[in-house]
């Protein structure tokens, strides 16, 4: 966990966003992004709080397919998507004027330091689906918890989507054929996701995201290394104690 890519991910996500138009299906490939985006957005709807008035926040938003869904279904929400691509965000604020969506916006900052520049103070809820991966340092880990934790109300909830890895962190570093892209992503284990993260949340629930019974056959597509799963982890901040 001591080496950071950070400028080198950059480099790929501003290098795809140059070739690819419109939402970009980087994590699965296109055949597979609208059903997995359908999962997790469902699942999003279903299963977190999603009280009128109250805010939530995307961070690594992309070219923000998830915030613009969840903002559609959920229009008394309002939803704020960040990513470190600027032309990611130039797509999304295009689609959200498209599809007449009032209740989304976005603006472009790091997962690192999302909190300089956020237009707002406090939110209630944090997604970060498939982010934490290509934060590949313990740095830059502990930078996106301090940003979350500042960012969010007392007992607001951080919903991570990640490649848990059964056993230790491993990276991932080769080229990606069917992206014709470089790849590199650190798959977390459990315990050094705990080590950073549990100072300022408490862990309330690890699910798998893709199952047999929501993807059916695409699930060995979907989960291409036996060593690790897709799966949600949700935390709660903890109350500062005085």
């Amino acid at each position: 966990m001591e080496i950071s890519n950070e400028k080198i991910i950059k480099e790929i996500f501003e290098s795809r966003a140059e070739v690819v138009e419109g939402h970009d299906p980087w994590r699965y490939g296109r055949d597979l992004a609208e059903a997995t985006d359908k999962v997790e957005i469902d699942w999003i709807c279903r299963k977190l709080p999603l009280s009128p008035g109250k805010r939530l926040f995307d961070i690594g938003c992309g070219t923000g397919r998830h915030s613009l869904e969840i903002a559609r279904n959920n229009d008394s929400l309002k939803v704020i998507g960040c990513d470190f691509v600027e032309k990611n965000i130039d797509f999304a604020n295009s689609e959200k004027k498209r599809l007449g969506i009032d209740n989304v916006s976005f603006y472009c900052s790091s997962a690192t330091n999302f909190s300089d520049d956020a237009p707002f103070s406090k939110c209630d809820i944090i997604i970060a689906i498939g982010l934490i991966q290509y934060l590949t340092s313990e740095n830059e880990l502990f930078d996106f918890v301090n940003c979350c934790s500042e960012m969010m109300y007392d007992d607001g909830l951080l919903l991570l989507k990640h490649p848990l890895s059964y056993e230790d962190t491993f990276v991932l570093d080769y080229h990606r054929d069917e992206m014709d892209t470089r790849y590199i992503s650190s798959y977390y284990g459990m315990k050094d996701i705990m080590r950073v993260f549990k100072e300022k949340f408490e862990l309330m629930s690890i699910a798998r995201t893709f199952t047999k019974k929501n993807v059916g056959d695409l699930l060995k597509s979907i989960e291409r290394d036996e060593r690790a799963k897709q799966m949600w982890i949700l935390f709660q901040k903890k109350r500062k104690t005085v």
